[in-house]
């Protein structure tokens, strides 16, 4: 099989402990049914701890027209896109300087530097900043992540030594995509799940502990999602949104479980698909728009089409029945969404400034971050917009989503500024 490699017996080894950590960190993109530990508190995953963009955190400051969020701390953390995870009081990111990557492992408390590791990663800019795109996954004491190139880490969460590599290109023949790898890894039991979007290897899954393949899957090019784990035991499938479609794999033994084409002119699927109850929210950008995919068995079918609801990357939350989203992409100007997933209809709309954004809801509340660096606090409810209050957090230009954790709320935008406000 492809070659495994351990860089624990590489000569740079004692720089591994450093990316390993800030890796740590990052691998919070593991699916609602991933397998590591993690304390309620904590956001250990991308889009939280059940990683759909809801937490049950509350008793968080909800009154910002009179209690406006004070900023705690702010750091320099590279270009990049990669979001926001804590784990364990430690906060980690990434960003690349001078075609560098670098993981930075913080204290969420103040910002201080616990340890930053870094290694050579083209920035690879192509009409945006570049720099890293998928965030680390966190699974009990590893760390899991994927860099733009297709490198993928192992790493210790106790030390940072690296455990085991693999390489979808070099390992599995893996097609990178036009914008580089963004799809972070999610683990389920002893799996990993990884998209390298190679012919006979479009999604891989290994055995966490070691790196050894378990099985491949043929299928088309990688997407820029981060995958969803729905089921358990034999009937667990893992559900890819790819290049060309939507596509569930049996995780028992990689089997194709069903397969819904869609397809945008530049086969970017992006923003993570929503499970809600058996059926599917997804979006595109390009003027794809957005869907309800209906899923019986192997058959899917499309209940209904948003066309004005344009996701280019932007990830939507479902909270009551109705999905949050920010609609936007690079001809259409940024709105706050309430969709009625029953019909698709939308139920209400708020203009955000720039053209894209990403949302939260917890407990009953959504946080939007839009592109230009303004946070907007508003009830997650089909009633119509209740704004309860907005500030500036950031310089634009802003793509990753924010993270709120022990009543403290983080976010990035794609040049390295990185805030921590106080919402307690």
């Amino acid at each position: 099989m492809s070659s495994i490699r351990s860089l624990a017996q590489s000569p740079t080894a004692a720089t591994i402990p450093l990316l390993v950590a800030v890796l740590l960190a990052l691998a919070g993109i593991a699916g609602p049914l991933g397998s590591g530990p993690a304390r309620g508190s904590d956001w250990p995953q991308f889009l939280g701890p059940n990683g759909d963009g809801t937490s049950d955190e509350s008793g968080w400051n909800q009154q910002w027209n009179q209690r406006p969020p004070r900023e705690l701390w702010r750091a320099e953390v590279g270009t990049g896109c990669s979001s926001i995870v804590v784990a364990n009081g430690r906060l980690y990111t990434m960003g690349n300087r001078r075609n560098r990557d670098t993981v930075w492992c913080l204290d969420a408390e103040t910002g201080r530097e616990i340890w930053s590791h870094d290694y050579r990663e083209a920035r690879d800019p192509k009409m945006y900043t570049g720099g890293p795109s998928a965030t680390p996954l966190v699974d009990g004491d590893r760390v899991y992540t994927v860099s733009k190139s297709g490198l993928v880490h192992c790493l210790s969460a106790a030390d940072g030594r690296v455990l085991w590599t693999r390489n979808y290109v070099d390992d599995f023949g893996g097609n990178r995509p036009s914008w580089g790898y963004a799809a972070s890894p999610v683990v389920h039991g002893d799996l990993l799940l990884l998209d390298p979007g190679a012919a006979e290897a479009s999604v891989v899954a290994v055995n966490k502990l070691t790196g050894e393949d378990v099985w491949r899957a043929a299928g088309s090019g990688a997407g820029y999602a981060a995958p969803v784990v729905t089921g358990s035991g034999g009937n667990a499938v893992g559900v890819w949104f790819n290049a060309h479609g939507l596509v569930g794999y049996r995780l028992a033994d990689g089997q194709t479980a069903f397969h819904q084409e869609w397809n945008t002119s530049f086969d970017v699927n992006a923003s993570r698909p929503v499970r809600v109850d058996g059926a599917w929210f997804i979006g595109s950008g390009y003027g794809a728009g957005s869907a309800r995919v209906d899923v019986r068995g192997a058959r899917t079918s499309i209940a209904w089409r948003q066309p004005d609801v344009q996701l280019q990357f932007q990830n939507a939350v479902h909270h009551d029945g109705h999905i949050y989203a920010v609609s936007g992409d690079n001809r259409a100007r940024a709105e706050l969404v309430c969709i009625d997933f029953r019909n698709g209809r939308v139920v209400w709309s708020q203009r955000l400034s720039g053209n894209r954004g990403n949302v939260l809801v917890v407990d009953g509340k959504v946080i939007a971050l839009s592109e230009q660096g303004e946070m907007i606090l508003a009830d997650a409810s089909p009633a119509g917009y209740r704004e309860l209050g907005q500030l500036q957090v950031l310089p634009r230009v802003v793509w990753a989503p924010p993270a709120l954790v022990n009543g403290r709320l983080y976010a990035r935008n794609n040049d390295g500024r990185l805030v921590a406000l106080d919402l307690r």
